[in-house]
């Protein structure tokens, strides 16, 4: 259900030249990812401004999904736009955007926040206080201690704290943040409403990384910053000795 943004200039020969890129992370299916991936550059070229669009595009697949639709999958946006030597960054969900200034890739700057369910306790009382449960799973046994191992995979089985709503009789959700397009089951508790950061006086050589959440419960910003490094090193020696390595396209 993961879905990339290529990186996209602006088509208007008269418009101010901008570069945007981003990724959906789709949940419960992959339909609300894709419809996003292809419909944003579309929007976004309606308003220049990443929020607006994806609130626009919010609003666009619940319409597409009809009327009287009560559950649909989900998806994560996070979306970033340079514009000279600015960057603007809308979020909506876990998938995140770091920025490395040059000369400075130890110490990586967030360009988001995530709408998670363990550690955002301002997200935790917002959705908790319109009478939605955030449920926690049950402690790992204190035995589990001993044995950092087990205790990782007690974690990963039983899952995090998770939004749910109740409709009639049953529980539905189970969403582990609480932002995020689509998932009506769970509207308008879990809202669609993007955070806005922005990051001024880019120099060239600076790079941002935006990737999902897998990626970033793997990887700190140390081990980007040496990934990025290793890879423009080899880059460089391949290109010097006349060897073209093969590009990825989004």
């Amino acid at each position: 259900g993961k879905v990339l943004l290529s990186a996209a200039e602006a088509s208007s020969s008269t418009a101010k030249p901008y570069t945007c890129w981003g990724v959906f992370d789709g949940h419960a299916g992959d339909a609300c990812s894709h419809f996003c991936s292809a419909t944003f550059p579309r929007i976004f070229e309606e308003s220049r401004s990443p929020s607006v669009a994806l609130s626009r595009l919010s609003a666009a697949f619940e319409a597409a999904l009809g009327k009287g639709v009560t559950w649909s999958p989900g998806t994560t946006a996070n979306v970033v736009v340079a514009d000279d030597d600015r960057l603007i960054c809308a979020n909506v969900g876990d998938s995140r955007s770091l920025l490395f200034r040059r000369g400075s890739a130890e110490a990586a700057t967030s360009l988001s926040k995530d709408h998670d369910t363990w550690f955002r306790e301002d997200e935790r009382q917002r959705v908790e206080s319109s009478g939605v449960a955030i449920i926690s799973p049950p402690p790992p046994p204190a035995f589990l201690s001993s044995f950092p191992a087990f205790k990782m995979l007690y974690t990963v089985l039983v899952g995090c704290p998770r939004v749910w709503k109740q409709d009639g009789t049953r529980l539905v959700g189970g969403l582990n943040m609480t932002r995020s397009i689509g998932d009506m089951q769970l509207k308008p508790e879990v809202s669609s409403e993007s955070d806005v950061r922005e990051a001024k006086d880019v120099r060239i050589g600076s790079y941002v990384v935006t990737a999902t959440d897998g990626v970033w419960d793997e990887l700190g910003a140390a081990d980007i910053a040496r990934i990025v490094k290793e890879t423009e090193e080899k880059v460089q020696g391949e290109e010097a000795t006349g060897l073209r390595l093969p590009r990825c396209e989004g």
